[in-house]
């Protein structure tokens, strides 16, 4: 897969496509999200893993849009708070980016499956609640 695709487990797959239907929400949307509730939890994601990557498969412009440099300078800075090392460029968008969109997706997830309501779920958001 080149640098510019990336492509999910196909468990968080799932877990958009309900998202994504409950919330009305493009899965681009989610995603966006997602990295943000990641960005988030203080903890690195370098021991986070991921089962495959038979999901649904993403372009990097989709995902990050013209953000993708600010998208950067928040994943780099969060690694290196997180465990006080580097990332690699080359890692960057297919580890890193990759593993905060996977773990943000688990963690809105429940967070929806907890609440079972679209308008208080995206009001928690809004507000900033966990």
């Amino acid at each position: 897969m080149s640098s510019n695709k990336l492509a999910l487990s196909r468990d968080r797959s799932q877990k958009l496509e309900l998202l994504k239907s409950r919330l009305g929400l493009r899965p681009y949307m989610i995603c966006r999200l997602a990295i943000g509730r990641s960005l988030a939890n203080k903890e690195s994601v370098k021991e986070f893993q991921y089962e495959d990557s038979s999901g649904r498969e993403f372009n990097r412009y989709t995902l990050a849009g013209d953000f993708d440099v600010h998208y950067k300078a928040l994943i780099y800075q969060h690694e290196f708070e997180a465990s006080g090392k580097r990332i690699p460029e080359q890692y960057y968008f297919s580890v890193y980016f990759r593993r905060h969109m996977e773990r943000g997706i688990d963690d809105l997830y429940q967070e929806f499956i907890r609440m079972n309501t679209p308008v208080k779920f995206l009001l928690s958001l809004a507000n900033g609640d966990n």
